[in-house]
């Protein structure tokens, strides 16, 4: 075989691989973040804070009847905003939670971009002005991830002793949502697989059998990550159902994580929900 044959094949093979690289750089953000703009002018709580990337994020605190309730620090979808989780919202007071939440930078009301590294800032960024102006506790603090969500929940309960942090058809990785049969020299924008290893507390880990947008079985990596896990799988659920097919297991969990010591049915363990 000639040896200009070969070096013109490996240098296109080269290109081709190098190109592929850039498509996934260039595609990713757009497909992780596909938002179309705000759905709210005002929210009861809504205020906003400066992110270290100089970004400002809006956020809100919205406080249960309970003055001594415990907290839930919670990482909304792809598609959303604060505004199109309202009802949401409303469901974590009535079940006796204050509710912490924010848009991540390019969403709602929140500055630039969202890229990795802005969406981790603007989390930390809400966390500490929401320790300094509330008075909030790790230890008091359910952290709740869904879809996207789940890789900044998962990241910032990688950082503080949490009271547990529950993930709602989330993934393990971005990359790993590439089908490709070789690996990219891209970095890993939400490694959540290798962070959920050193969260401490009890995780719990929602997820639809039936789900076309994130597999079930990143959950099921990310539960294998981690032996402080229980996972439910629903085999009737999809990406945008499980809180009401998975309502009272979500319901129970949070019950559960009200209670201050742990109750003992929190050790860890992994189940399936029906």
């Amino acid at each position: 075989m000639p040896y200009s044959f070969l070096f013109t094949t490996t240098l296109l093979l080269l290109i081709g691989y190098g190109s592929l690289n850039l498509i996934v750089l260039w595609a990713y953000p757009r497909q992780l973040f596909p938002y179309r703009g705000s759905t709210y002018d005002s929210l009861p709580g809504l205020s906003s804070t400066q992110s270290s990337t100089g970004e400002k994020v809006a956020w809100i605190y919205q406080p249960a009847s309970d003055a001594d309730a415990p907290v839930l620090l919670y990482f909304h979808g792809n598609g959303e905003d604060l505004g199109t989780n309202t009802e949401r919202f409303a469901w974590f007071n009535e079940l006796g939670y204050s509710v912490i939440a924010l848009d991540y930078p390019g969403y709602g009301q929140s500055s630039g971009s969202p890229t990795a590294e802005n969406v981790r800032a603007a989390a930390n960024a809400v966390w500490e002005e929401a320790q300094e102006r509330y008075g909030v506790h790790a230890q008091d603090t359910v952290v709740w991830g869904r879809s996207l969500g789940g890789a900044p929940a998962i990241f910032i309960a990688s950082q503080h002793p949490f009271r547990g942090l529950v993930l709602e058809a989330t993934f393990r990785s971005v990359l790993s949502m590439v089908p490709l049969p070789f690996p990219l020299l891209l970095t890993e924008p939400f490694p959540s697989e290798d962070l959920i290893a050193s969260v401490e507390g009890p995780i719990f880990l929602f997820h639809g059998e039936l789900d076309r947008t994130i597999p079930a079985t990143h959950s099921q990596r990310l539960a294998e990550a981690n032996p402080g896990t229980t996972l439910y799988l629903y085999p009737d659920g999809s990406h945008n159902d499980l809180r009401h097919i998975g309502r009272a297991d979500m319901q129970a969990t949070l019950a559960k994580l009200r209670i201050t010591p742990p109750d003992p049915l929190l050790s860890p363990a992994q189940t399936t929900g029906e």
